[in-house]
């Protein structure tokens, strides 16, 4: 059965390994290498966990099947300048196997009861262009685009 709980110290080294699959899925997609180098946790992967682990910003949860842990989500409590608050969710993965089963949903639901039990106003997640899977379970949980980031690569760019 899946389920989510709140990540202990003891989840820390299998929350790296994860953090890892995912770096590895996104990297090839489009948009992959620069999320990677700007929007992903900082390396060393076990620091930015102790972070997440230690910081009350950051509401960090594992997903389990059957007793194991097959994911991780990790949102951040950020205040507007209107003095509200959105739960921004950085990153959030579910080994491949584990995805039919329900583990992302129950993260999911883990991560947007604590950012209403923190007194968010919504929720926010990043999505690669290119991940038609991400793109269509966010939006099956009521998640709608609201900003579109482009960018230009000047490493090519004969200008």
């Amino acid at each position: 059965m899946e389920d989510h709980r709140k990540a202990t110290e003891s989840d820390r080294d299998r929350i790296v390994e994860l953090a890892e699959g995912l770096r590895r899925e996104l990297g090839p997609m489009r948009g992959g290498d620069l999320w990677i180098r700007r929007e992903s946790a900082s390396l060393p992967l076990d620091d930015t966990v102790d972070l997440w682990l230690n910081d009350p910003r950051y509401t960090l949860l594992v997903g389990t099947y059957e007793g194991s842990v097959v994911g991780y989500g990790i949102m951040e409590k950020e205040t507007l300048a209107d003095q509200s608050h959105l739960g921004v969710i950085h990153e959030i993965y579910v080994e491949d196997a584990s995805r039919s089963v329900s583990v992302g949903e129950s993260l999911l639901d883990g991560l947007a009861e604590a950012a209403h039990e923190q007194k968010c106003a919504g929720l926010d997640v990043r999505v690669l262009p290119g991940h038609r899977l991400a793109k269509n379970f966010f939006e099956a949980q009521d998640f709608r685009a609201r900003i579109i980031v482009m960018h230009r690569d000047l490493k090519s760019d004969p200008t």
